[in-house]
């Protein structure tokens, strides 16, 4: 596989600030442990055979794509920047110092224990992204980019990435703003009941300073664990749009109940939960579900379920047989592009986060009993303007990503971004990742902070002062000479020690656009510049500025379809309403 050791010998900064790069593509990796070919026979053909992949898809890339820097005055900013890392093995390149145009390359699995990007808008964070992108693709790695703006020129960027990479079949998109732009996703199929249960109760404010509401909750998370039992134990594939409408109808839910086989420990689990809403007449006789009360029971949640089962959210996830699973497309190196609408649909937006986090939480979760299922090329899972979905709960993904091999980047434009999840939440992010870039900022609190979290270096202060003086006495004057004369000069030194910002917060002003200050394992600092990819008009025009997703042949999955027996329910209805 060709690496990227060839761009530590290209300067890209300083002086050299429009210098393009040839871009370089990845090999295929043949002779796998499974091959027929495995062995020295399948090494040397596998060797072979990704050399002339890299030499073919460089010389593809090198047509459609160059890479520069911003152009831009120089803004003053001068740190001392630490000794770029030496790396030998793999590595993800963040830039190019921008006085010696060294390049930052950053050890494969450092960069694993993940990466915080913070700065305002329009600034640079998003060309960082694709920068990574870039080197991800061509590696043949696997990436989740979440895009808190839905710019749809990062949806053709990731399209036209994959192209020019030979790699279309393997990009995915979930798009909730425009499903016919859209992949299926189904949030609440994959992962056992317990994990379900909690990644639907996710979209409900937590309570643990409310022992009353707190108590509510804890029901309704019972009542999501008990019914996805029952349905899991069904056989049968089932959606958001099926588990609203059978806690809205007793008809529906009788109907589902009735697909659950006899004596297993889903129809227990989903029996002893339904039988406590169960009506019980005077005679003794079950007089039916009193939906009225698991309404109640479940206050507001089942309306949540419900956005995720009508509207552009419906069309995207009540699939019966997805196209995107997470767990799948870590394991399979996909590249999976999601739309998260947080600028017009907060609400929702908030929503698909929390879901989002809670699938990718069982994926990881899968992956660390399972370690033969953690992708072998480290997967890179990207949050831009994460401050709009990510949740607290997103601490425990920080936590467990770095084992199973999947690399998190958070990015956000200030603290209270992070601040207005929880300020628990902030430091878990801060403390748990290795690498941080600080772009442009200009709001006084996260100036502040950003000075801090980089901290401070012993600066020494050097002074020079220079004295002259001359002087004469009066009473030296006589009528043909003057007496006592003076002459005086010196010069002094002085040499003090102080602890100083290492990057100050004008500092943190000055930089421009691409321009950030990387922080690296605590005590390295890099003041940076980010290369940012451009497609050649021709290859844009090849690739057009439309997107169609990549669809597969649906699998006929058996399903719970509740939407049909909602159907008849209404066709019944309306025939005896009218009369028939």
């Amino acid at each position: 596989m060709l690496k990227f050791a060839d761009l530590q010998r290209l300067r890209l900064g300083g002086t050299q600030d429009n210098l393009g790069l040839t871009a370089l593509g990845s090999g295929a990796l043949l002779a796998s442990a499974g091959s027929p070919l495995a062995g020295p026979i399948g090494t040397l053909m596998g060797t072979i055979a990704g050399a002339a992949g890299g030499a073919y898809f460089a010389n593809r890339l090198a047509d459609v794509l160059t890479f520069e820097t911003f152009e831009g005055p120089d803004g003053g900013v001068k740190i001392n920047s630490s000794s770029v890392p030496k790396v030998t093995g793999d590595f993800m390149n963040l830039g190019y110092l921008a006085d010696t145009g060294e390049a930052l390359n950053i050890p494969l699995k450092d960069f694993s224990r993940h990466l915080m990007i913070t700065g305002m808008t329009g600034v640079g964070k998003t060309v960082l992204g694709s920068w990574l992108f870039y080197q991800q693709v061509q590696r043949g790695g696997g990436l989740l980019f979440v895009d808190g703006k839905v710019d749809f020129d990062n949806l053709l960027m990731m399209r036209n990435m994959c192209a020019a990479a030979g790699r279309e079949q393997d990009f995915l998109v979930v798009n909730f703003d425009d499903p016919s732009l859209s992949n299926t996703y189904n949030p609440v199929l994959h992962g056992d009941a317990d994990e379900v249960g909690s990644r639907v109760m996710a979209l409900t404010p937590a309570s643990e300073n409310n022992p009353g509401t707190d108590y509510y909750r804890q029901a309704a998370s019972g009542a999501i664990t008990a019914i996805v039992s029952g349905l899991r134990a069904s056989g049968r594939a089932y959606n958001p749009l099926d588990i609203a409408l059978m806690l809205q109808s007793e008809k529906i839910f009788r109907a589902v109940e009735a697909m659950i086989p006899r004596k297993t420990p889903g129809e227990v689990a989903f029996k002893t939960w339904a039988r406590r809403f169960v009506s019980i007449g005077r005679d003794g006789q079950d007089q039916g579900l009193d939906m009225k009360k698991v309404r109640d029971e479940l206050g507001g949640l089942v309306g949540k379920i419900y956005t995720f089962g009508s509207g552009n959210f419906g069309q995207v996830c009540n699939s019966y047989d997805p196209e995107v699973v997470l767990l799948d497309a870590i394991k399979q190196n996909k590249i999976v592009y999601i739309t998260i609408p947080s600028m017009g649909k907060k609400e929702s937006a908030g929503a698909a986060g929390k879901m989002l986090i809670g699938d990718l939480r069982s994926a990881l979760g899968h992956m660390q009993k399972h370690a033969q299922d953690r992708p072998k090329i480290p997967f890179l899972a990207f949050f831009d303007e994460a401050g709009a979905y990510l949740t607290s709960a997103a601490t425990t993904m920080l936590e467990q990503a770095r084992s199973c091999n999947v690399s998190i980047t958070v990015s956000v434009q200030t603290k209270g971004n992070y601040d207005q999840i929880s300020p628990d939440f902030r430091q878990s992010v801060t403390g748990n990742t290795l690498i941080k870039a600080w772009f442009k900022l200009n709001e006084p609190d996260t100036l502040e902070w950003a000075e801090k979290m980089i901290g401070t270096e012993r600066q020494i202060d050097y002074g020079v002062s220079a004295s002259r003086g001359e002087g004469l006495s009066r009473a030296s004057i006589s009528n043909t000479k003057a007496r006592g004369l003076s002459d005086s000069s010196g010069v002094g030194y002085s040499e003090s020690v102080k602890e100083a910002a290492r990057v100050s917060q004008n500092n943190i002003l000055r930089l421009g656009q691409g321009e950030c200050i990387i922080q690296y394992d605590g005590d390295k600092v890099y003041h940076v510049r980010i290369p940012f990819l451009k497609f050649t008009p021709e290859f844009k025009a090849e690739m057009g500025n439309s997107f169609v997703p990549n669809r597969r042949r649906q699998r006929r999955v058996p399903g719970v379809y509740a939407y049909r027996i909602a159907q008849e329910m209404i066709d019944e209805s309306e025939r005896n309403g009218s009369g028939a």
